[in-house]
């Protein structure tokens, strides 16, 4: 970890196309206990559903049955998932929704919108998949409504600009649970429900009244209108009767499922078991509320560390698989922040077109930014990631050199990574360039000894620099496109 650029220029002089930390990674028994987690290592969009559903097709084609938990997000963290010729966009649900063998299971650490996830599990049986008996919601999961996304804007008008939210609420909902004010799932199927919700809005309406803001007035976005007419649609909060009104419906709908459960207890019957476990985190460690790029982050723990905080019960140590997953030659942002390795040229625009990144809802351009080996050395660490998947390896040019940052300097003087979006401010990336490979001829090979001896030496620089092996590639856009070492 805090390696200056000698150290990583000294292992870019001694790397070659057949060298590898593969053969030297413990090997994992299958008939051992499988706990595997898949851990953004940037900034989130990294392709993580791609090395999933590897993971999933392994796992079912293993076992009858096994757990897929998420312990952290909500209704911010978007992921597309495909069955035959169709495609829904989830947010709640595992994505591994659609594997029969799989047993679904939103956890402590996640923030549920509950009318949302209702919307959610609509959709997926209307796609002719049962949710009966697969999906447990954890009762003391945080409960997240309007009006806590109407605080998301009400913050926008206190601070004067927006502060890189997704308007879906998590962070008052986060932070209200911090406060020792928050309310949980459990507080909505409670029998005293409608009075604790009422003290809730009017908590909320208080404070608007302070800023001369109405809390009836708010709009926030309408899931439901948005999924049905496939654009953008929001609704006003309305007065705590029209609040409490919708509540009681999605109460209802959400008690008949019997879906409601203490996941503390389920957790714990599945740790004492030897049922294969996937946890699917959402976003990355650099967007983590802990580790991440301050301001600018999230608002549940994204490392592995959110695997026990989100569940109570399973601890890090104990899962053998912990994949990071990478973009292999450039990263991707979005939000306000500006990375030291930004990039502003005709590479990055390539790129953005090539590998189509832009904003899945907002249709915005990503920004495009070079390998930050201290970043992801950092986040690798943190992150508690023992292994790297690389996606996204077919982004290359042959005739193009691909730019690595290995330490930064600053007024001349060299200087170490921290997850500071005001420190990283004017410091100046340390490159080393790789030769670049054509991307067709990475696309066609069929495993790791026929990718091209430019593409091998890379992605060997990038794990000896890192000191984990990259044990995953996809090498297009194709689910198939998939390499395993």
């Amino acid at each position: 970890m805090f390696h200056k650029s000698s150290y990583f220029g000294s292992i870019l002089n001694k790397v070659t196309p057949s060298q590898s930390l593969v053969d030297k990674a413990p090997v994992i028994s299958r008939s051992d206990r499988q706990m595997i987690a898949v851990i953004g290592a940037q900034l989130g969009d990294e392709g993580k559903g791609r090395i999933i559903d590897n993971k999933l097709n392994n796992l079912s084609s293993e076992h009858d049955e096994f757990y897929v938990i998420r312990s952290q997000g909500g209704s911010n963290a978007g992921h597309t998932v495909q069955i035959g010729d169709r495609r829904i966009g989830l947010h709640q649900i595992p994505s591994a929704v659609f594997h029969q063998e799989a047993k679904l299971i939103l956890d402590f650490g996640m923030v549920i919108h509950p009318e949302d996830l209702l919307v959610e599990i609509d959709l997926v049986e209307q796609m002719g998949t049962s949710l009966a008996d697969r999906i447990f919601l954890s009762q003391d999961a945080m409960l997240c409504t309007d009006v806590e996304r109407a605080k998301e804007v009400l913050n926008r008008v206190i601070n004067g600009k927006a502060k890189g939210g997704t308007g879906r609420g998590m962070s008052p909902t986060t932070a209200m649970r911090y406060e020792k004010l928050g309310l949980v799932i459990q507080d909505l199927v409670s029998e005293n429900w409608r009075e604790i919700l009422t003290k809730h809005y009017q908590r909320f309406d208080k404070l608007f009244t302070v800023y001369g803001e109405e809390l009836s007035e708010t709009e926030v976005p309408d899931f439901k209108r948005t999924k049905a007419t496939g654009k953008s649609h929001d609704r006003k909060v309305g007065r705590l009767e029209d609040y409490l009104d919708r509540l009681e419906n999605v109460r209802e709908n959400l008690t008949s499922k019997k879906i409601v459960v203490d996941t503390f207890a389920l957790d714990r019957a599945i740790y004492m078991e030897t049922t294969p476990v996937l946890f699917e985190m959402a976003q990355a460690v650099g967007l983590s509320p802990a580790f991440g790029t301050r301001p600018d982050t999230t608002s549940t723990e994204t490392s592995s560390i959110g695997i026990t905080l989100g569940t109570r019960v399973f601890p890090v140590s104990e899962i053998s698989e912990r994949i990071g997953v990478m973009k292999a030659t450039y990263m991707s942002s979005v939000g306000a922040r500006v990375m030291p390795t930004n990039l502003e040229d005709d590479w990055a625009e390539w790129v953005r077109e090539f590998a189509h990144e832009y904003g899945t809802t907002t249709g915005r351009p990503r920004d495009i930014c070079a390998i930050d080996l201290p970043f992801l050395d950092y986040n690798v660490h943190v992150g508690g990631i023992n292994q790297l998947a690389m996606t996204h390896l077919d982004v290359s040019r042959k005739n193009d050199k691909i730019r690595v940052c290995i330490g930064y300097k600053r007024d001349g003087e060299e200087v170490y990574y921290k997850p500071d979006l005001d420190y990283l401010k004017g410091l100046e990336p340390i490159y080393v360039e790789l030769q670049g490979w054509d991307s067709d001829e990475c696309s066609s090979a069929k495993d790791f000894e026929s990718l091209p001896n430019e593409a091998k030496k890379y992605v060997n620089f990038i794990e000896s620099a890192i000191g984990v092996p990259v044990t995953m590639l996809t090498t297009g856009p194709d689910r198939h496109s998939l390499i395993e070492r």
